[in-house]
């Protein structure tokens, strides 16, 4: 059984889609003059979601330009 990543043709045929999560990394900060707080951080995470194929995530792979645009590697396969 072949389960290779699908390539950006996939994607811009229909068949794959890329989605987003946000999940969220949050630590207690102690302190000793104040009540202690609780501090959050996004963490964005991609997967190329594809029909008929497990999810896979992509975050790693991808590039975010300065306008917060994803670019899609070329050599995804």
């Amino acid at each position: 059984m072949d389960v290779s990543l699908s390539s950006a043709a996939d994607l811009k045929s229909g068949d794959c889609q890329i989605m987003e999560i946000i999940q969220y990394n949050c630590e207690l900060e102690l302190s000793q003059t104040e009540n202690p707080v609780i501090r959050c951080f996004p963490l964005s995470r991609m997967f190329r979601i594809c029909s008929g194929r497990p999810g896979v995530e992509l975050t790693r792979s991808l590039t975010v330009n300065e306008d917060g645009v994803v670019e899609l590697p070329t050599n995804i396969k």
